[in-house]
């Protein structure tokens, strides 16, 4: 699956309105220290937010690869809190199990 970083894009929905509402975003938080095509790699544990303006976390990533002993973010892992989706974009060039 292709890796995650700064900047990629996740969908899903927010449930902190009182309806809740589909939206996007981007992931705004990553590593200091690893890169992938030179921008920070996104982590389990590492935040995003939505074009709502609420916060969201990843909490799934690679069961084999890691950096900073956080598991990668990928593609098709899950972000929660206030919002529930998908990250849809990643890396062209980098994949990660």
């Amino acid at each position: 699956m292709q890796s995650s970083r700064i900047g990629d894009v996740f969908v899903g929905t927010c449930f902190c309105h009182p309806v809740p509402i589909g939206v996007s975003g981007v992931i705004i938080q990553g590593s200091d220290v690893a890169y992938d095509d030179d921008i920070s790699s996104a982590r389990l544990t590492d935040i995003g937010v939505g074009s709502c303006g609420h916060l969201t976390t990843i909490i799934t990533g690679s069961t084999v690869h890691y950096d900073d002993d956080l598991a990668s973010a990928r593609v098709s892992d899950t972000v929660s809190g206030c919002i529930v989706g998908t990250i849809i974009t990643g890396s062209p060039v980098v994949d990660h199990e």
